[in-house]
């Protein structure tokens, strides 16, 4: 398991990683596209002004005549004075050509070499008297673009041709070296990134992979382990604080189910143990011991039934339909539990309440945990005792002000209260007090009313010194809310 939690995380990492990379290289390659497209577009248009520049000065040229204003009397006359008036860049180079023959080209070499016969081929087959040709021309590892203009001079019949070869497949060049060294750059970038992206991925994901291996060590013998948390704040931080604490609640649930199953077993162990006991010795030819153990083994099957239903409702305490809210009474409720409690015993029942407005609680639960408390005061009190139910309205209870406003249903004896020692652990399940003496009951009476209360998003307090009686508090805020880890509070 833990193999596979490593292989989940390291291939989240990888997936992580190869989106960033694959973002990166997308955006260089976008962005690379558009600055090579940008430098090509710019090359050509500096080619087609270099030629539109030259053709425009032969056109004035023409118009204007020889150094003296004449006009040029021959075409001879006036290629020879355009190819003079003008010397040729770098990058480009100029020819004159008269009826299909070239008769000027610059002196001296030039890096273009526009009697090429692959070029001259080309001229040959594009040029047309009565328009200028621009033509892209492509020959060995060359690429030209060629300007084929028509030249006619009044008076001379011959048919000439100015021609412009400009050098474009060496900006073509540059613009390819400049790729070729951004996409090394590029690469390099990537790579860069790869390996810093994967040392601060690795990094940032360290909580995670140790999430992972503390769930993957985690299991019902062993819930002790924990996730470190660096305070830093951040979402993985959290991660981590969420994770301890839902550990936390775990660990508490199955701690609680084993001591639940253990309590359970005892007090279900005892009458098991009185019955058995019982039917062992029982002498079968005597009707009256048949009988008297028949009563033992019943009374003993109720104990347990009770017991058993006891552990169903403590059980569905923590459904989500517990409880069945409704606007009740609170008043009602009080007056409806002191009828009731009056047939428990002889302790006297009275009925003290100041809330007259309905409130959102689970009629039948609230009027079962008060009967509960009025059970137990019943059987930890003098028969003369007296018990007070009551219901009170309070803005800010005093164990836990932050709850807001909330109504108190309190029930009060006189009796001998309990002791200190005793209250922590007075709402724990099957815990009876030393005052409880042979009666009957699960030892889970409390335990259910602090589940009432907290179904209904609030407590119980206990007010109790010994020989001033006891006081018990179920306090109900109007909006629900939650103590932790205990449903009640002692004092």
């Amino acid at each position: 398991m833990r193999a596979r939690l490593r292989e989940s995380a390291s291939s989240f990492r990888g997936r992580t990683l190869l989106v960033v990379l694959s973002t990166i290289f997308a955006g260089l390659l976008i962005a690379g596209g558009l600055s090579f497209a940008f430098q090509a577009k710019s090359a050509s248009d500096r080619a087609n002004n270099e030629l539109d520049d030259e053709i425009a000065d032969l056109r004035t040229l023409s118009a204007a005549g020889d150094a003296e204003g004449v006009p040029f009397e021959s075409l001879t006359e006036l290629l020879y004075a355009a190819m003079t008036a003008d010397v040729p860049g770098a990058h480009e180079s100029f020819a004159a050509m008269i009826d299909g023959e070239i008769v000027y080209v610059p002196a001296g070499e030039r890096t273009v070499d526009i009697t090429h016969p692959a070029l001259l081929a080309e001229i040959e087959s594009r040029r047309t008297p009565d328009r200028t040709v621009t033509t892209d021309v492509s020959y060995e590892s060359e690429l030209m673009r060629v300007a084929i203009v028509p030249v006619t001079v009044p008076g001379d019949e011959s048919q000439g041709y100015f021609i412009i070869a400009y050098d474009l497949g060496r900006f073509y060049d540059e613009v390819a070296q400049g790729a070729w060294i951004y996409a090394g750059v590029s690469l390099f970038t990537l790579v860069l990134v790869g390996v810093l992206g994967a040392g601060v991925m690795a990094r940032m994901l360290r909580p995670v992979h140790e999430i992972n291996e503390v769930a993957g060590r985690a299991d019902a013998n062993d819930l002790s382990a924990r996730v470190a948390v660096t305070g830093t704040g951040d979402e993985i931080d959290r991660l981590g604080a969420s994770f301890n604490s839902m550990l936390d609640r775990v660990q508490d649930g199955v701690e609680e189910q084993r001591r639940f199953l253990s309590d359970a077993g005892h007090e279900l162990k005892t009458p098991l143990t009185i019955i058995r006991g019982n039917l062992e010795v029982v002498d079968e030819t005597d009707p009256a011991d048949v009988v008297e153990t028949r009563d033992l083994v019943l009374d003993e099957v109720d104990r347990m039934s009770r017991i058993v239903a006891d552990l169903s409702l403590l059980a569905a305490a923590g459904h989500a339909d517990f409880i069945r809210i409704g606007p009740e009474s609170a008043a009602s409720i009080v007056s409806e539990v002191a009828a009731k409690a009056s047939s428990l015993g002889p302790q006297r029942f009275t009925v003290a309440t100041s809330v007259d407005q309905e409130m959102v609680i689970d009629r039948q639960r609230i009027a079962q945990a008060l009967l509960q408390l009025c059970r137990n005061a019943v059987n930890h009190t003098p028969p003369e005792s007296s018990v007070v139910i009551s219901a009170a309205a309070t803005s800010s209870p005093a164990t836990h002000p932050e709850a807001g406003p909330a109504v108190l249903f309190r029930v009060a004896d006189d009796g001998p209260g309990i002791p200190y020692e005793e209250q922590p652990h007075i709402f724990d399940r099957f815990r009876r007090g030393s005052g409880s003496g042979g009666t009957e009951g699960s030892g889970l009476g409390l335990a259910i009313v602090a589940a009432i209360a907290h179904a209904h998003g609030g407590w119980v307090d206990l007010e109790s010194r010994p020989g001033h009686g006891a006081a018990f508090t179920i306090v109900v805020p109007r909006t629900p809310w939650r103590t932790e880890p205990a449903p009640w509070h002692t004092s």
